[in-house]
C-alpha cells in the first residue's frame, strides 16, 4: 500500500507544528521542571525497556502495564574551575535517590490506529534540593511524593510494506503533577516517525 501525497502532507505538517511548538517555548525564562528521569516507556504493543516502535495494537486490544525503577544520585550539582575546568567537589546532592512507577496502558482503535497513556508516580524522591539563588542546597532539603504529568500519546501506522513500517506519535503531556515542580515535565509535544 502507498502512502498519498494529502496524507504524507498531513503527518509531515504535524511533525512540523509539534517542532514549532517546542522552538516557541526554547527561549522561555527559566523553567522550574527538572526531568531527572528521562525514559518513558514505550506504549503499545511491545513495551519492554525498548524505544518506540512502529507497530500498534490491533482494533479492540489493549496492554496495560506498571514499572517501577530507582535511581541512585541521578542530580548532582558540582563545583569546575572555570579556568582549568578541574573538577573541584560536589556543591550541592540536588536528587540524592529516586523511586517511580509509571502506570501505563494503550489501546488499539482501528486498524493502524492506537492510543496510550502513561502516568508516572514518584513514590520517593530525597536530596538536598536547589536554591536557585545560590545554587547550593535548599533550606530543608527535598523530599517529594506524588503524581507526575501524564502522557498521552496517538499512534497512525500510515505505511507498511512488509517489514517496513512508518508509524507518526504525536504525544502531549497533560498537567496532572502534584507536587510542582520536582515531578512536572518540561517535556514539549513531539511527532515521531
Amino acid at each position: 500500500m502507498k502512502p498519498s501525497l494529502p496524507l504524507l502532507g498531513w503527518v509531515f505538517g504535524a511533525c512540523t507544528m509539534c517542532a514549532t511548538l517546542g522552538v516557541a517555548r526554547a527561549d522561555s525564562p527559566v523553567d522550574s521542571a527538572v526531568d531527572v528521569q528521562l525514559f518513558d516507556i514505550a506504549l503499545g504493543p511491545n513495551p519492554y525497556l525498548t524505544v518506540d516502535g512502529t507497530d500498534v495494537l490491533p482494533p479492540k486490544a489493549f496492554h496495560v502495564g506498571l514499572m517501577f525503577q530507582y535511581l541512585a544520585d541521578p542530580l548532582t550539582i558540582y563545583d569546575i574551575h572555570p579556568d582549568t575546568k578541574e573538577y573541584l567537589g560536589v556543591r550541592t546532592q540536588v536528587v540524592e535517590s529516586l523511586l517511580e512507577g509509571q502506570l501505563y496502558g494503550a489501546y488499539g482503535l482501528k486498524q493502524k490506529y492506537q492510543i496510550g497513556v502513561a502516568l508516572p508516580v514518584v513514590l520517593a524522591m530525597s536530596g538536598e534540593g536547589l536554591d536557585m539563588e545560590t545554587g547550593q542546597g535548599a533550606p530543608g532539603g527535598l523530599s517529594v511524593t506524588g503524581l507526575g504529568d501524564a502522557r498521552v500519546e496517538l499512534a497512525y501506522q500510515f505505511y507498511r510494506n512488509g517489514n517496513i513500517a512508518l508509524t507518526a506519535l504525536p504525544s502531549v503531556t497533560l498537567p496532572t503533577s502534584t507536587s510542582g515542580s520536582w515531578t512536572s515535565s518540561s517535556m514539549e509535544p513531539r511527532c515521531q516517525a
